[in-house]
């Protein structure tokens, strides 16, 4: 995520997958690595509260891996505050702020996954 000055923050997160076909597909991937692995494309819930963004837990998300043995990274949300949070440069001191936040509840059920009908979905097999 971009930080004011020219510096990024980067937070570790976790995704939930739900789908048990699209979660096989991924582990497989990671456990072949290489080029297996770099340009792997999933989605998911975001199961990580994020300070000072707290509202994010829960939001879907789209991540890439990047390159052969590196970590997926987050690169699309159709919630509007993480796509803000993916692609806005932020105040340093907010990033550094970090205080208490409480996790809002996810309640209603499951919500639809918005990337199961894209155009990239259908391109990339999953």
């Amino acid at each position: 995520m971009p930080v004011e000055h020219d510096r990024t923050a980067t937070f570790g997160v976790w995704l939930c997958v739900p789908d048990h076909k699209e979660w096989t597909r991924i582990n497989a991937a990671a456990r072949k690595g290489g080029s297996a692995w770099a340009g792997t494309t999933f989605e998911g819930r975001l199961a990580t509260a994020i300070q000072p963004w707290p509202d994010v837990f829960g939001a879907w998300t789209r991540a890439v891996v990047p390159a052969p043995n590196q970590v997926p990274r987050l690169v699309h949300s159709h919630d509007p505050l993480l796509a803000r949070v993916l692609t806005e440069r932020w105040p340093e001191e907010l990033i550094r702020s970090r205080g208490e936040h409480a996790v809002r509840p996810l309640s209603g059920g499951p919500t639809p996954n918005p990337y199961r009908r894209s155009l990239w979905s259908r391109l990339s097999g999953s």
